[in-house]
């Protein structure tokens, strides 16, 4: 893992064992909230690690979202889940009653051959910081698409 965070950088997203580059739109389309995003996304723990790349994302997956989250932060209480078109990647963070929240990540390279899943709990700790980061991905990304 370190050699390929090494060549990405920082990862624009992280929380816990998830880590999300956002490289880009793929297309600038002239209404950015369509644009597919070309993205990198790593989930590892105890020796398990998985990469995945590619157009997996749309800008607007990313912001409901980081929404959702928000919502979730606020009232400690519901689900927030990233779930695009594409199979590659489906994340969902449940919040319980004392300020756990329980997330859940799907991540494969080959949709058709491998199903990877990993199960982490965090605390609201995690989402200030988590929620800025989003916060400047998505400015980072409307900026670009008004360039």
């Amino acid at each position: 893992m370190e050699r390929h965070q090494q060549h990405l950088g920082e990862p624009d997203l992280r929380l816990g064992d998830l880590q999300l580059w956002v490289h880009g739109p793929e297309v600038v389309d002239p209404r950015p909230y369509e644009d597919w995003l070309r993205a990198t996304v790593h989930c590892g723990e105890q020796g398990a690690s998985v990469w995945v790349s590619g157009e997996i994302l749309q800008y607007r997956d990313l912001r409901d979202w980081l929404d959702q989250t928000e919502a979730l932060y606020r009232e400690l209480r519901g689900v927030a889940r990233l779930d695009p078109l594409e199979p590659n990647l489906s994340i969902v963070l449940s919040a319980d009653h004392t300020g756990g929240i329980a997330v859940s990540v799907e991540i494969t390279p080959d949709h058709l051959s491998q199903q990877h899943r990993f199960s982490f709990a965090l605390d609201q700790s995690y989402l200030p910081e988590f929620l800025a980061q989003g916060r400047r991905l998505l400015n980072r990304l409307v900026l670009k698409a008004v360039r």
